[in-house]
């Protein structure tokens, strides 16, 4: 019964693509090296029989020389993160160029097309697949749900999670006023932008302008809009789900005023906040890392407890 047992538990820890057999492990800097009779490989982790008894290693940093080794792709560290394309494609893509460059690494973006894209890292002699990397452009509902449900590793995002899912915080945005080039405001209140918002003003009249207020504002910053100055949405507004399309809009209307990101200005021009005694703190990229700006948003990156090898955890 045990001698069964044994070769049933081989038999599960050692997929087809990993031979028992003698295997060199060596680390990708070669900085250690350890030799024996590989275990088992779960895809993640080697477990090799050595001198000094069982090892248990992270194959996510490690070669592998020998009889021994499983199917080099079986090697490869692989990660889907998934989000709104804003995030995707001007976040996560330079995050990853930054990141190999920091490592010593070789980095090629694949673009397939504006929902998919895909990032590989190689070694410095661009020999050796280290990492695969997929984007997936998703609205952070679908996206959330596809995190829940296992079907991605990592989201991107604006809204805050909850426990089980862990969030990291991996840049800051801020959310902004916006018009059209040809608006001549530069500069509001916070009680005029309120007015604004609230339809109380309902014409750029008493800003010196004479038509009417249309009002577009970005999905999701209406709880922001209202932490920081109590503000009461009831001017007819027209809702946008993408920061691009809202920046696009207004840019094209002259009686627009757009509640956008700092990230999607676009053609557009950022209005001023000037604050009750006068004063003005514009959203730049140094008042937004400060925090100084009162509408800064935080972007968040989420995961659930499932352990990713060492390339995409140091990512």
């Amino acid at each position: 019964m045990f001698r069964i047992l044994t070769v049933f538990l081989t038999a599960v820890l050692l997929p087809s693509s990993a031979l028992a057999g003698s295997v060199v492990l060596t680390t990708n800097d070669g900085s250690f090296s350890v030799e024996g009779e590989l275990l088992s490989f779960d895809g993640e982790f080697f477990r090799v029989e050595t001198p000094f008894g069982p090892l248990t290693l992270d194959g996510g940093n490690l070669q592998c020389a020998g009889e021994g080794c499983p199917d080099p792709d079986a090697l490869v560290a692989r990660a889907i993160i998934a989000g709104p394309a804003g995030l995707v494609h001007n976040l996560m893509s330079p995050l990853i160029e930054v990141f190999a460059e920091r490592e010593g690494i070789a980095y090629r973006k694949i673009f397939h097309s504006d929902e998919r894209t895909v990032w590989q890292l190689r070694d410095s002699g661009q020999q050796r697949l280290l990492a695969e990397i997929e984007g997936r452009v998703l609205d952070e509902v679908t996206a959330r749900k596809s995190l829940e449900g296992g079907e991605v590793d990592i989201t991107l995002g604006r809204l805050e999670a909850a426990p089980p899912i862990r969030q990291d915080v991996v840049a800051l945005d801020a959310v902004i006023p916006l018009v059209a080039p040809e608006n001549p405001r530069a500069m509001v209140t916070e009680a005029q932008l309120s007015s604004l918002l609230s339809g109380r003003l309902d014409t750029w009249a008493p800003l010196g302008g004479e038509l009417p207020v249309v009002v577009f504002l970005l999905a999701g910053t209406e709880a922001l809009l209202r932490r920081w100055h109590r503000v009461r949405m009831g001017a007819e507004t027209i809702t946008l789900d993408s920061a691009a399309d809202l920046a696009d809009a207004v840019a094209k209307d002259t009686a627009a005023l757009g509640i956008g990101l700092y990230s999607a200005i676009g053609n557009t021009t950022p209005l001023v906040v000037g604050g009750a005694c006068g004063l003005a703190i514009p959203a730049t990229r140094d008042t937004i890392r400060s925090e100084d700006y009162p509408l800064t948003q935080p972007l968040f990156l989420h995961r659930i407890g499932a352990r990713q090898p060492k390339i995409i955890r140091d990512l």
